[in-house]
């Protein structure tokens, strides 16, 4: 049986995920009048930069290429070869959209609304919709239906037993944990593509590679992670001291694009 607690905290990540991306647009519609088409572009600039154009390269350099996978191996050239690889490909999928696609959006409003459709759609694949596959298979481990799942479907039923079991023994905070990364996540992608934004509109273009840096460094200890180097404690005290750093700079810039310059 999956317990309780693990069912629960899944719901309370699926809404962060899902229902707090979508408030927070309806929100600053609101408030704001934010452009919910700069919230859509924002989206699919995440989704082609990440879940195309990047993972793409991940695909040769990682699996094609037998001397890079080879040297990657090393958990620390790995390290920056993946924090890297993130900061650029995103950071610089906000540079080409507000230089080239939203050039005349140059106000605070408008790198909310990027933030918040890059960040927000980042939270809804990564997150959400894995998540609610997880809950429902763990609704069926609780039900009693998912042996039948595993006596009728054409997976291959030690695969099957393995989800299970992962999905058993998984400890209840790491589900609630996942909600609450979101959460930072949302908050550091609106503050990174208000810091492109501000490059753009200043042509103070080392604050582009300045987002570069940042973004690597938050995704160093998650890399790390991944390679059982750190825990996830370590990767969500990171995160945590970057989402602040970034809601103090989201704060602090509304005053800087309202300026004369």
């Amino acid at each position: 049986m999956v317990s309780t607690v693990s069912v629960f905290f899944m719901v309370i990540t699926i809404i962060i995920s899902i229902i707090l991306p979508i408030a927070l647009v309806v929100y600053f519609y609101k408030k704001e009048r934010i452009s919910i088409k700069t919230v859509l572009i924002g989206a699919v600039a995440f989704f082609i930069a990440t879940q195309v154009l990047e993972k793409s390269v991940h695909i040769v350099v990682l699996t094609k290429i037998t001397v890079t996978a080879e040297v990657l191996k090393n958990p620390i050239l790995y390290m920056l070869y993946g924090g890297l690889m993130a900061g650029i490909f995103e950071e610089t999928a906000r540079f080409i959209i507000f230089k080239f696609v939203l050039k005349n959006k140059k106000e605070w409003k408008d790198g909310l609304a990027y933030g918040l459709g890059h960040g927000g759609i980042e939270a809804i694949l990564i997150a959400g919709l894995g998540f609610l596959n997880n809950l429902i298979l763990a609704i069926m481990i609780n039900t009693g239906t998912y042996n039948k799942l595993i006596d009728t479907s054409g997976v291959a039923a030690n695969t099957l037993e393995n989800a299970k079991n992962a999905l058993i023994d998984t400890q209840s905070y790491y589900w609630l944990i996942s909600g609450i990364e979101r959460i930072f996540a949302l908050g550091i992608q609106v503050g990174l593509s208000l810091l492109v934004l501000y490059a753009i509109k200043e042509r103070k273009y080392k604050f582009f590679f300045l987002a570069i840096i940042f973004h690597a460094l938050i995704d160093f200890p998650a890399v790390l992670y991944q390679v059982g180097i750190v825990n996830i404690f370590i990767v969500e005290i990171g995160a945590f001291i970057s989402f602040v750093i970034a809601l103090l700079f989201i704060k602090k810039s509304k005053g800087l694009f309202t300026r004369d310059v």
